[in-house]
Parts: structure tokens; C-alpha cells; sequence
């Protein structure tokens, strides 16, 4: 078993996984601080009842 490479290789999927994670809630953040997203009223919550 090559252990330098294979650390090397758990280490790069981990900034994989550690990026895509970041680029999400970058996404959440920019979507919930949109300013098209504001509340109509106080009780606009974004859903909806049936």
C-alpha cells in the first residue's frame, strides 16, 4: 500500500467535498439575503398552504 498516495488522494476528495459545501451556502446565503426575496408581510414565510 502506497500511504503517500493514498493520503494524497483522501485529501483531495476532502477539498472536493469541503468545496462544494462552501459553494452551497454561498448559494443559500446570495439567495436568502436577495432582495427579491423580501417577506410580503409578517407572516410570509415563502410557503404556501394548500
Amino acid at each position: 500500500m502506497n500511504k503517500p498516495r493514498l493520503l494524497k488522494h483522501i485529501l483531495a476528495e476532502l477539498e472536493t467535498v469541503y468545496q462544494v459545501a462552501v459553494n452551497g451556502a454561498q448559494r443559500v446565503y446570495e439567495t436568502a439575503t436577495d432582495e427579491e426575496n423580501e417577506a410580503e408581510n409578517k407572516y410570509d414565510n415563502g410557503f404556501r398552504g394548500i
